[in-house]
């Protein structure tokens, strides 16, 4: 199947947090990319693209078995790193940075990726199921190994960006993929609280309260939806921040959004081991731009201001109870800081 790419885990009527190989019936769509590179800031914009082009891309539907089955026919290394992240804090904006990087490839927040590494809880409250991290290293192996070697048949090297959500599988990520190097990119707890509450985080968990549960593990009663959302959201970027710090370590770094600049980026390329020259015309225009924006053309403006303006005294309480403590560890563990400080004077 060279040029398909796995594009969606279908588990029809099963809750988002189900573990794909729990389901017997899950299936997998595929579409063929024709070599394309992924150059939107998210994998699903890369599929809308060629879902809208003018000769849409075919999509085909198979068992879940056929990833790991067609994975070991395109055999590739390990990716070259890892990314995870607290949310609205950045990644997007690394990612976006590596990709100017000829020869490479980013996987920025896949869905396949995403569904294997959901928080899932074992059924019926069992203990976890070793059997089941190594069901996902196989299927996940799969999917990193056809993305690495999906245009061209030859493996490229490969940085996976994760979701959000997929931080508390990072020890299981990590035991998986113990010699991956790993970035992880955290913000002022208070601005990534604030943009989350703005963007429809309070209708899925009034619509799900099982998520909010088993993300930031909160009562699912009643007394959980008599929670305020602030309280609700700040405890499971806690816990994406909890799940760091116990995994932090030489092949584990930290950058806070503020570290976010050219000369990091090249510092991240050294620590992903990628031997590829940095274009600093393109990689300047990324840093102008918008991250998210796939056409490029929406200039980058800072809303830290704002943030912080509209961040309500409920916000400011629930961030620095449930998230600050971990933050300001976490940022007094990073390196980039120094880094960044000793290149600059050069």
């Amino acid at each position: 199947m060279a040029g398909w790419l796995p594009i969606e885990i279908v588990l029809n009527l099963y809750p988002t947090m189900v573990w794909p190989g729990m389901v017997p019936e899950a299936t997998v769509r595929w579409m063929q990319f024709r070599g394309k590179r992924l150059s939107e800031p998210f994998f699903r914009q890369s599929v809308a693209v060629l879902r809208e082009s003018e000769c849409p891309a075919w999509e085909i539907e198979t068992g879940i078995n056929s990833v790991i089955r067609e994975g070991k026919r395109t055999p590739a290394p390990s990716p070259a790193g890892f990314i995870f992240h607290m949310s609205r804090c950045g990644s997007t904006l690394i990612s976006n940075a590596l990709k100017v990087l000829e020869g490479i490839q980013v996987v920025a927040e896949a869905h396949p990726i995403n569904r294997v590494f959901m928080p899932c809880r074992p059924p019926n409250n069992s203990s976890p199921d070793a059997r089941q991290d190594e069901d996902r290293g196989k299927l996940a192996g799969g999917l990193f190994n056809l993305f690495s070697c999906y245009r061209t048949g030859v493996p490229e090297p490969t940085v996976i960006k994760f979701a959000s959500q997929n931080s508390l599988c990072l020890p299981t990520i990590r035991a998986l993929w113990p010699d991956v190097p790993c970035l992880f990119v955290i913000r002022d707890p208070v601005e990534v609280l604030v943009s989350n509450l703005k963007n429809g985080i309070p209708n899925r968990f009034t619509e799900s309260p099982a998520l909010a549960f088993a993300l930031g593990e909160v009562d699912s009663a009643p007394p959980m939806i008599e929670s305020s959302f602030e309280d609700i959201c700040a405890r499971i970027l806690g816990r994406y921040l909890e799940a760091a710090i116990r995994e932090t370590g030489s092949n584990v770094r930290i950058i806070d959004y503020d570290d976010i600049n050219q000369a990091s980026i090249w510092e991240i390329t050294k620590f992903f081991h990628i031997d590829a020259p940095l274009n600093r015309v393109r990689l300047n225009e990324v840093f102008q731009q918008y991250s998210k924006d796939p056409t490029g053309n929406r200039p980058f403006h800072s809303d830290r201001h704002e943030k912080l303006q509209g961040a309500s005294t409920q916000m400011i309480n629930a961030a620095n109870r449930w998230v600050r403590p971990h933050y300001t560890y976490l940022r007094s563990q990073s390196r980039w800081t120094r880094l960044i400080s000793q290149i600059s004077e050069l």
